[in-house]
């Protein structure tokens, strides 16, 4: 499906007024496709989650053609904020979980296991270009603030430069982690995806799935603009 003029109009303003949002707060943004370089900051940082295999060089065939990594920088050079997405394009993604391939796929997995999913994950139909949100990352000294609006505009960014069909993203099935999937990431729906052994960390998890389909991702860009434009 081709963009039109006034999609990419919308796109842009959308990341304009967040890079002049953070400018205003004295902080830059980069983009880079350097996943070794964005492995090696996140393993240094506190408070992480660590580098999820999905975008971890080691352990995912990882190149500039599907993937890229944001840092927001204060104006002394600091990285407070860090975030990567990557290009997954599949015919069934749930099934790309179930083998294991959305989560490593730079040699074939020796040790499969079934992954434990929940009955309404088997009924999701996600296919096509798919981008993975992963290895968010807000020094705790910026949390609680407004910083989350970087990484919608990364997916922003993603969706015209990689003709994106669906968005997605893993979080821990809490409330709490539900809550900030829907407000604070803005994604259209959270759906629990599985229990159990869990492939990025081979350690039992109970995980949810996060998602938008590209005219809701566009929806929700037109949407932040009217409210920019109307606090403005």
């Amino acid at each position: 499906m081709r963009f039109n003029d006034h999609d990419l109009t919308d796109i842009q303003q959308h990341i304009d007024h967040t890079c002049a949002y953070l400018a205003s707060r004295g902080l830059t943004l980069d983009v880079s496709s350097d996943m070794r370089a964005f492995k090696e900051f996140l393993l240094k940082q506190e408070q992480t989650h660590g580098v999820p295999s999905t975008h971890d060089p080691d352990r995912t065939y990882l190149h500039p053609e599907n993937c890229f990594c944001t840092y927001l920088s204060t104006g002394d050079g600091r990285i407070v904020a860090c975030h990567a997405q990557r290009l997954f394009v599949t015919d069934d993604f749930i099934e790309a979980c179930r083998t294991h391939t959305v989560f490593e796929n730079l040699v074939p997995v020796l040790e499969h296991y079934n992954l434990q999913l929940y009955d309404d994950a088997r009924m999701i139909r996600i296919a096509g270009r798919v981008l993975i949100g992963g290895g968010l990352w807000i020094h705790p000294e910026w949390r609680g603030g407004s910083l989350l609006m970087f990484s919608r505009m990364d997916r922003a960014l993603a969706l015209r430069h990689f003709h994106l069909d669906w968005v997605v993203g893993f979080m821990h099935r809490t409330d709490r982690r539900r809550n900030m999937g829907l407000k604070g990431l803005s994604y259209a729906h959270a759906v629990p995806l599985l229990r159990g052994l869990y492939p990025p960390h081979g350690r039992k998890r109970d995980i949810q799935l996060v998602f938008s389909s590209r005219e809701e991702l566009l929806a929700e860009i037109r949407q932040e603009l009217r409210l920019n434009i109307t606090a403005a």
